[in-house]
C-alpha cells in the first residue's frame, strides 16, 4: 500500500475487514500456560503506528474504537472464560467520549485489559477517564522502558489508576547482553511488585530470556518464543 489513507479508504477498510487484529499470545511464566492475547492492529502495507496515525489524523477515532470493541467482543465469545484480550489506547482514544459508553456496555469487562500507551499524558482529564473505567477493567501501563518517562505510572497521584505494567522491547531484547538493561529491568519489576502491580514483558524471543525474567519476578511474557500473533485460534 503506497497511498496515504484518507477517511473514505479507512472506513472502507474497516467495513471490509482489511483493518483488523492479529492476536499475540501472552503466557504465564509460572507454568507457561496461555493467559490471554494482545490485539495488534494490522493493515497490509502499513505499520501499526501508520494505521493509528491515519485513523487519528482523519478524525475516525470513535469509529475505530467501536470497531475494536465489536471485534474483541466476538473474539472473547470464542475463547475460554479464563482468557483475556488486551488492546492499546492512545491519547486521542482515551479522551474520546464514545470510549466510556463502549466500555460501560462491554459484556466481558473482567476479561478486558487496556494498555495505556507510553505517549499518553497523564493529567486530571485522563485520570478521570481511567478512574471511571477501572472498576472492573484491568488497566496497564504500556511500554515501560527507556524512551519515555514512566515513573508517574508507578509513583504519584496517577499511579493508583494502574493494575499492571508492560516492559518494552528497549529493555527486554538486551537482557542477555547488557548489564544495564538487566539492572533496570530487575528494579522496575521490584518496584511494580512493591506496588502490587502485575508485570508482562514484550519481545521474549529466547528461553534464557524468559528464565531470567521469571527469576526477576516478572509474571508473564509475549514474543517470538510464544508466537508472534495471527488470526485467533480457538
Amino acid at each position: 500500500m503506497r497511498f496515504k489513507p484518507d477517511a473514505y479508504s479507512i472506513e472502507q477498510a474497516l467495513d471490509n475487514g482489511d483493518i483488523h487484529f492479529d492476536y499475540q499470545p501472552i503466557v504465564n511464566f509460572a507454568d507457561y500456560k496461555l493467559q490471554g492475547y494482545e490485539a495488534l492492529v494490522r493493515w497490509e502495507g502499513l505499520t501499526t503506528m501508520q494505521v493509528v496515525d491515519a485513523i487519528e489524523s482523519n478524525g475516525l477515532v470513535a469509529v475505530w474504537l467501536k470497531a475494536q470493541v465489536k471485534e474483541i467482543t466476538q473474539a472473547l465469545k470464542q475463547l475460554p472464560d479464563d482468557l483475556f484480550i488486551a488492546f492499546n489506547l492512545g491519547q486521542d482514544a482515551l479522551i474520546e467520549p464514545v470510549l466510556i459508553h463502549e466500555l460501560e456496555t462491554f459484556p466481558y469487562p473482567e476479561r478486558l485489559h487496556l494498555e495505556i500507551l507510553e505517549t499518553v499524558s497523564l493529567n486530571l482529564g485522563t485520570a478521570e477517564v481511567l478512574d471511571h473505567i477501572n472498576a472492573k477493567i484491568t488497566i496497564k501501563a504500556d511500554d515501560i522502558g527507556i524512551e519515555f518517562p514512566w515513573l508517574d505510572r508507578l509513583v504519584g497521584v496517577y499511579a493508583k489508576h494502574f493494575d499492571g505494567l508492560k516492559l518494552c522491547e528497549s529493555l527486554t531484547r538486551h537482557l542477555l547482553t547488557e548489564s544495564d538493561c538487566r539492572t533496570a529491568t530487575k528494579h522496575i519489576i521490584a518496584m511494580a511488585r512493591d506496588k502490587g502491580l502485575s508485570t508482562t514483558a514484550e519481545w521474549v524471543h529466547d528461553p534464557d530470556q524468559a528464565q531470567m525474567l521469571k527469576a526477576f519476578g516478572c509474571e508473564s511474557g509475549q514474543g517470538e518464543l510464544f508466537g508472534l500473533g495471527g488470526p485467533l485460534s480457538t
